[in-house]
């Protein structure tokens, strides 16, 4: 951290983290009464607090109305000898999490071959690599006899998206 930094969060939360958590609280009471129904709230935090902002989120919105917690890589590590923290978080919640309205972003991938999407799931919840026929004729096989395997989740070691 910046000295900055540190000093302006000592100036403005003289009382520590208990001030910013009862700051934050009504802050997030406030938007909780301004969604609507379908309305979502995203809070973007360090992993020093985030299971304190998590439980204040829960005593605001419910904890049944958790969406979900999404991790990102915020730095590189450095070389310190000790395990860095190296990922800040979201932790999403729903006004009323049963008329939450959600879309998946897709992203176009390449299938088999020297792809890493190579498996596809199975009715039972398992995977299984693609043989080469579904491999090389993938649009066949998305529209063909396999489509209902491959379009509740696309080919994939669950789509993950590589940053490198």
């Amino acid at each position: 951290r910046q000295p900055e930094q540190v000093r302006a969060f000592r100036d403005t939360w003289k009382l520590g983290i208990h001030s910013y958590l009862a700051y934050l609280r009504d802050r997030l009471t406030v938007a909780r009464d301004l969604l609507t129904e379908t309305g979502t709230v995203f809070v973007q935090i360090g992993d020093e607090n985030v299971h304190l902002v998590r439980c204040i989120m829960d005593e605001v919105f419910g904890s049944e109305n958790f969406v979900a917690l999404i991790n990102y890589r915020s730095m590189m590590p450095l070389a310190s000898g000790q395990i860095e923290s190296v990922y800040d978080y979201v932790v999403w919640y729903a006004k009323q999490k049963e008329h939450l309205k959600y879309r998946n972003i897709w992203m176009p991938k390449s299938v088999g071959g020297s792809s890493e999407f190579v498996l596809a799931d199975t009715p039972d919840g398992s995977y299984r690599r693609l043989n080469r026929d579904e491999v090389s004729n993938i649009q066949k096989t998305l529209a063909g006899k396999h489509s209902s395997l491959f379009k509740e989740k696309v080919v994939a070691q669950h789509l993950r998206v590589s940053n490198g």
